[in-house]
């Protein structure tokens, strides 16, 4: 998938950035968009941690807005 539909229904492709929470508010760049087995959008995230190191996350796009 190339691009997908967001919390807020704004629509979101890779290369974008989105907000989520996990565990605090961040924001990251979406590497992929793939649909589960169970019809769930997932979206593969990378941001930036408190130390300056990249982390991947996976977030299921209803979770995901754009601010």
């Amino acid at each position: 998938m190339k691009s997908t539909i967001v919390d807020g229904g704004e629509t979101v492709s890779v290369g974008d950035y989105v907000c989520f929470k996990h565990c605090i508010e961040q924001t990251g760049e979406i590497k992929a968009i793939r649909r589960n087995s169970l019809g769930q959008i997932e979206l593969t995230l990378e941001s930036t941690d408190d130390c300056g190191g990249l982390t991947r996350t996976m977030m299921y796009a209803e979770d995901c807005w754009v601010e």
